[in-house]
């Protein structure tokens, strides 16, 4: 159907949604009102900057690539969907997202400053939607914050790596259990005392680049990033906002977040 923007909107969401599914789903849902402030330079917080950082970071790794066709898996408020389209032109745009609300806050921000190309927004689960969209169908694909909330990452490097064209790239982000603070915060997040539907997931650098070769990817590039220290925000307030702010980015091979440019062979 379309909604009152004019772009072409579908929602496939399975009858009856797996209860991991339907957690998350209600978890974005959530934070829709909130997520987008993690994009404004006023949020004077650690993890506003990692947010932002990574909206910058996307960007560069995807500098001299020439693709037709994105695919953005979790698009969350849109930020970073929408800086990657305006820096490439794309012919196609695929976005989507499990929570509706998100999908809004997205379709919002593309309505106010157009890219090029034609739009298809999607409200749907991301490794139904990878299976449905086929062989050989995007030469870039963004897989940012969504293996946290879903874990499965031989089962989604498989899928993304069959819907990407040769030569093209899926960038995948993720907290990495081998930094010491992202571990202890992992622990905490997967602990009883958080009492939630679904635990989130979190990976070390050789787990990913692992699971990766095994899918048949090469890595391109990988950039980490982040102090990451355990409930900085929490507990430090606007001392954490400072030192990530100084030190963020300079933590390219130490950081507690990452990102991996992983390329289809030719």
């Amino acid at each position: 159907m379309r909604n009152p923007e004019g772009l072409v909107f579908s929602s496939q969401q399975p009858a009856e949604a797996a209860p991991c599914q339907e957690a998350v789903a209600g978890h974005f849902e959530r934070l829709a009102e909130s997520y987008a402030t993690n994009f404004d330079p006023n949020t004077h917080t650690g993890a506003a900057v990692q947010f932002q950082l990574r909206r910058q970071l996307t960007v560069e790794l995807l500098f001299g690539e020439k693709p037709r066709a994105l695919l953005d898996i979790a698009a969350g408020s849109g930020e970073i969907t929408h800086a990657v389209a305006s820096f490439l032109a794309f012919d196609e745009l695929l976005v989507n997202d499990i929570s509706p609300g998100m999908l809004q806050l997205a379709q919002r921000s593309f309505k106010q400053r157009p890219p090029a190309g034609s739009i298809t927004w999607t409200n749907e689960d991301g490794f139904e939607l990878l299976t449905k969209a086929g062989a050989d169908r995007f030469d870039v694909i963004l897989c940012l914050g969504l293996i946290a909330h879903t874990g499965r990452l031989p089962e989604l490097l498989a899928r993304a790596f069959t819907s990407l064209r040769r030569g093209g790239v899926l960038i995948l982000q993720s907290t990495l259990t081998d930094h010491p603070g992202a571990w202890i915060s992992t622990l905490y997040a997967r602990s009883p005392l958080r009492r939630v539907i679904y635990k989130v997931e979190a990976f070390s650098k050789d787990e990913i680049l692992a699971a990766a070769s095994a899918a048949g990817f090469e890595l391109a590039e990988m950039r980490r990033y982040g102090i990451c220290l355990p409930f900085g925000d929490r507990i430090l307030h606007r001392l954490n906002y400072l030192l990530e702010a100084a030190y963020a980015n300079k933590l390219s091979k130490r950081g507690g977040e990452a990102l991996f440019k992983l390329r289809k062979p030719i």
